[in-house]
């Protein structure tokens, strides 16, 4: 007998298909979803998620009995209260199956991520296919990018490393490397001035690198940034599927960065390096403290013509006047702490 109501919101709000939730027999289903709602209705719950809850059950529940006449049903490999913490398995094309292990989950704008301590693992829906396969082309594009070997171990540290890709029915799967000591910035929680700086400043010498390969990424925000406070720099992991060569048609944009584009590039249709420069300022006012007054003036100022204008700006003009003389401010960060229940 299956036990739903040990479900808890964040599951349920986490199921996309209904397969994964439901039974395929529509009298069983229908049984299920009659208990869910009882478990879960506002006037027998006061769980402040509860009618979020409601609409989900009630969206994967009409799913559900669509996708048993029609034949497009999918039985999973596991239902969702089966499912391990830390483990999801996924059945691939050719049948197998293949388990995804992660300790921290969550949407983005064109699936899910899965981190873990040596990968991240993007879930991404088929419908995205061909973002997804100009993405690796790009990722794989630049090694061959680098001048030198010294370039290449400068500029390694910053870019994605694939480690493999696979396919099932209803998704395609991109696995990047990363190290345990890297952070979703998203998750970083409040940042001090002096933590900003850092991260500006990595994020800035990724741009001209990027500049000088001839490559925009146009989706730099706190979802695709990873960040290391044991080694004070980045990694740029997430969002490659938005990335084009410069001059290039733009073939998508994620909605976060389509306020802060400059319009000149969203009226052209044209991949610019300007976007990548307006991503940065934008993530640097949107981690400064409301009242920090030091750093804004330099974030919203005219971004200069080039990457290398802007970091040289931002390097000797912004962080010198603020700070004076470089020096390594601890963040105390790990993931017991960012990610304890």
């Amino acid at each position: 007998m299956r036990n739903l109501k040990k479900l808890e919101a964040e599951k349920l709000l986490e199921i996309t298909e209904p397969e994964a939730l439901y039974s395929r027999e529509p009298k069983m289903a229908r049984e299920e979803y009659r208990s869910l709602v009882k478990a879960w209705h506002p006037d027998r719950t006061d769980h402040p998620m509860a009618r979020t809850v409601l609409e989900r059950l009630l969206a994967l529940y009409r799913e559900a009995k669509i996708k048993s006449l029609d034949g497009t049903w999918v039985e999973p490999v596991e239902k969702a209260e089966a499912e391990e913490p830390g483990r999801k398995r996924v059945r691939l094309e050719d049948g197998s199956i293949k388990a995804i292990f992660y300790y921290r989950r969550l949407p983005v704008e064109l699936g899910n991520l899965y981190i873990d301590d040596h990968s991240v693992t993007f879930e991404i829906g088929l419908e995205f296919e061909e973002l997804l396969k100009e993405a690796r082309k790009t990722i794989y594009s630049l090694s061959s990018s680098f001048a030198d070997k010294e370039m290449a171990i400068e500029m390694s540290r910053y870019l994605p490393e694939i480690l493999e890709s696979f396919r099932s029915r209803h998704y395609q799967y991109l696995v990047i490397r990363k190290t345990p000591d890297q952070f979703l910035l998203a998750d970083a929680g409040k940042l001090e001035k002096e933590h900003v700086a850092w991260i500006l400043n990595n994020l800035y010498n990724l741009a001209c690198f990027l500049e000088y390969a001839g490559i925009t990424h146009n989706a730099i925000n706190t979802e695709t940034v990873f960040i290391s406070p044991l080694r004070h720099s980045v990694m740029l992991l997430g969002g490659w599927w938005y990335s084009c060569k410069t001059g290039d048609e733009l073939k998508a944009l994620p909605d976060s960065s389509l306020e802060i584009i400059p319009i000149s590039i969203l009226e052209s249709g044209r991949a610019g390096h300007a976007a990548d420069l307006a991503l940065i300022k934008a993530l640097g006012l949107c981690l400064l403290e409301k009242g920090e007054t030091a750093l804004r003036p330099s974030l919203s100022a005219k971004t200069a013509d080039t990457a290398l204008e802007e970091y040289q700006k931002w390097k000797h003009e912004a962080l010198e006047s603020v700070f004076g003389e470089p020096k390594f401010v601890e963040l105390k960060m790990d993931k017991a702490s960012l990610y304890r229940k």
